[in-house]
């Protein structure tokens, strides 16, 4: 790692981090508080008198429980939502913008080798989106708190830890993507691959002959009710699969880096 590269890379894209961890503080906080909001009797009232039924209400109810609707309206969507596009613009900037505009040879004729550029740039997108995850996990239980609503505090906390995994696994394959065909014409593959996963996870429970397009992206590994009710023992299977995605997307690129042609 080279402390230099490492920290100009952060101070280049400081806005956009910060930009982007604000959406998430403030998403996760009107979360909360719609959540509690939707579950007031006049809401529910108001739901009588469009003809729901009993039924149909205590449904209602339970998918607007705080941690219910927080893991299923903003960890599995809008999280990763905003996650994507920051470390997909990342991406740009430090790799293929880069190797575009042969400012990367400059780079690597200062003395900085591949392997530490790859390595630096590697932290610098796992150092943003854990920051991200945990300041979004902090933001997430003060207001819980401020608000008084109980929740299952280790269900929440597996719930923030398994999505920013998820999201962190994404992210390196779309780093391997913009390392490997930076300057070639399957460059739109490092932007591409990502969106591609997120439609997945919302593509497939929509029928059984889609259920195949689960496995495919880290998305669609975890399953949010079950994490929310504590019902999904091998939790950490989930969580290990996205750690070896991130180990083999790095060695994956380490290895295409080393021998890639870079314009002068």
């Amino acid at each position: 790692m080279n402390k230099t590269l490492f920290t100009m890379q952060l101070k280049k894209n400081m806005k956009l981090i910060l930009s982007v961890m604000g959406l998430t503080v403030l998403y996760m906080v009107i979360m909360v508080i719609t959540a509690e909001f939707m579950q007031n009797d006049a809401m529910l009232d108001i739901m009588r008198n469009f003809g729901m039924s009993e039924e149909e209400l205590e449904k209602f109810k339970n998918g607007m429980e705080p941690l219910n609707f927080v893991a299923d309206g903003f960890f599995s969507l809008y999280y990763p939502l905003f996650l994507m596009f920051m470390y997909i613009k990342l991406v740009s900037v430090y790799i293929v913008k880069p190797v575009d505009s042969s400012s990367m040879s400059c780079y690597l004729s200062l003395p900085i080798s591949r392997k530490r550029y790859v390595i630096t740039t590697a932290l610098s997108i796992f150092a943003v989106i854990l920051v991200t995850g945990i300041i979004t996990y902090a933001a997430g239980l003060a207001t819980f708190a401020v608000r008084s609503t109980e929740i299952n505090q280790l269900n929440y906390l597996n719930i923030a830890a398994t999505s920013t995994l998820t999201a962190l696994a994404m992210a390196f394959v779309s780093l391997t993507l913009g390392f490997i065909f930076a300057g070639t014409k399957y460059k739109p593959l490092y932007t591409a691959a990502p969106i591609i996963m997120l439609f997945a996870a919302f593509f497939y429970p929509m029928a059984d002959w889609l259920m195949w397009l689960r496995w495919v992206t880290p998305l669609g590994w975890a399953n949010y009710a079950e994490l929310t009710s504590g019902n999904l023992p091998l939790w950490w299977l989930i969580d290990l699969g996205c750690a070896a995605v991130v180990g083999v997307c790095l060695y994956v690129t380490l290895r295409f880096f080393k021998r890639k042609n870079l314009s002068i």
